[in-house]
C-alpha cells in the first residue's frame, strides 16, 4: 500500500518535533545539515514503503561524521 500525499505530510507534521529535539543531541554546526538529511531518510522511506528500514537518530549522527 503507497501512503498519500497528504498522508506523508502528516507523518512529517507528526515526527517534527522529535526530529528537532532529537538534533539538540549533536552540535549546532551540525544541526541543519543532520535535520536535513533526517528528513530526506524519512521521506525516502515512506516513499518506498519501507518504514522498517528507517535509520535511527545515532545511525544517522554516525553517516553524517564518517564513522
Amino acid at each position: 500500500m503507497n501512503l498519500s500525499q497528504q498522508e506523508i505530510e502528516e507523518i512529517m507534521k507528526a515526527i517534527e518535533p522529535k526530529i528537532k529535539k532529537s538534533l539538540y543531541q549533536t552540535g549546532k554546526e551540525n544541526r541543519e545539515d543532520l535535520e536535513q538529511e533526517l528528513r530526506e531518510a524519512v521521506l525516502r522511506k515512506l516513499r518506498d514503503n519501507k518504514l522498517e528500514e528507517v535509520p535511527g537518530f545515532f545511525e544517522m549522527v554516525e553517516r553524517g561524521s564518517g564513522r
